[in-house]
């Protein structure tokens, strides 16, 4: 869904949906330009419509989703005859046990003839009729080929994330701001010039002499007793947000039951299963088709929470899948779904 929400090329509708089930079965349009078919004369006739539908079976995600392509594909990965199989185990691509979003992105990808594999060498092509034409017809006559696909449009748009340096501004169109951590850098000296003394008005016409300038050197320390040519000053006070308290609870569920209730110091913390010689910060175990490395909470100086998918299968938020390797923030109080264990922010 959020995958669909980036995209004007994909639409995905779940169906055959069981109430209190998430759902087995998806239909995927892509409206991009792929080949429908070719003429008798070897001319491929464009469609921008080309569905598929997507079934997770019992050993998901252990095995990938059995694919089906529904309108007509010439595509040497793609079957265009019955039972219309989707091959995904090529030299670009394998989605064993990876997130349905990179599955659907990639077939997208496919139709738009921007990954095929057309040689008879191993993995060989699923459709070995598309397959020749490609190499016969179509790379040959420049209609496809390695680096010119039939479509060149991406198929998302670009998506504006947290920039992993700085904080996000406060709000719609505002810069973000610099990061101050205090102790970091020590402040240059500062000359301040000591005020001369005005004399009085003369009477007459007179020169009058001024003392000569004087310089008072601030310096920075933790000196006992400050010197006579010296100012002592206090420390700066960066002020801290009331919500950026050092420690916070997490909320462990399993199953629908509490498990226990964790309290965090760390900055950054690493969660998943674990494994001998890589542990994480947080260990969840019992549940197999939960990563070592799955996901990354962590808190800014702000308070702002944010976290950061690593997990082969997907991870929720309020029951949304986030994209992987990016950094989204989360608020107090959300539920996080990791396979079978939720995270609740206290």
């Amino acid at each position: 869904m959020n995958l669909a929400a980036r995209s004007n090329f994909i639409e995905i509708q779940p169906v055959e949906v069981q109430p209190g089930w998430p759902p087995e079965k998806y239909i995927i349009t892509y409206r991009c330009r792929g080949i429908a078919s070719i003429n008798k004369q070897g001319v491929p006739q464009i469609s921008e419509f080309h569905q598929v539908s997507m079934y997770m079976g019992s050993d998901y995600p252990l095995k990938e989703p059995y694919l089906k392509w529904l309108t007509p594909i010439w595509h040497p990965n793609i079957d265009h005859l019955e039972p219309h199989h989707v091959c995904t185990n090529n030299v670009q691509n394998w989605f064993a046990a990876k997130p349905l979003a990179e599955l659907v992105l990639a077939m997208g990808e496919m139709v738009q003839y921007k990954h095929y594999h057309a040689k008879w060498v191993s993995p060989f092509p699923l459709d070995r009729a598309a397959a020749d034409w490609v190499l016969e017809v179509a790379e040959p006559q420049g209609i496809i080929g390695p680096g010119k696909p039939l479509d060149e449009r991406p198929l998302l748009k670009p998506q504006r994330m947290r920039n992993q340096n700085t904080p996000a501004g406060n709000g719609a169109g505002e810069q973000p701001q610099k990061r101050i951590r205090p102790g970091l850098v020590q402040p240059s000296p500062v000359i301040v010039q000591a005020p001369v003394a005005v004399a009085e008005k003369p009477t007459q016409r007179e020169t009058i002499l001024l003392p000569p300038l004087t310089t008072k050197v601030i310096k920075f320390g933790n000196r006992t007793k400050p010197a006579d040519d010296t100012k002592r000053l206090a420390p700066v006070q960066i002020p801290i947000p009331a919500n950026a308290a050092t420690t916070y609870s997490l909320e462990i569920i399993k199953d629908g039951q509490v498990q226990r209730v964790e309290q965090v110091t760390k900055p950054v913390l690493s969660i998943g299963r674990g494994a001998l010689g890589k542990p994480v910060d947080l260990a969840l175990e019992g549940d197999l088709t939960m990563s070592r490395l799955h996901l990354l909470l962590e808190r800014d100086e702000t308070g702002a929470f944010w976290i950061t998918a690593k997990g082969q299968n997907p991870v929720l938020v309020n029951g949304r899948a986030i994209p992987r390797d990016r950094s989204i923030g989360v608020e107090a109080g959300q539920v996080i779904e990791i396979c079978s264990y939720s995270i609740k922010i206290c």
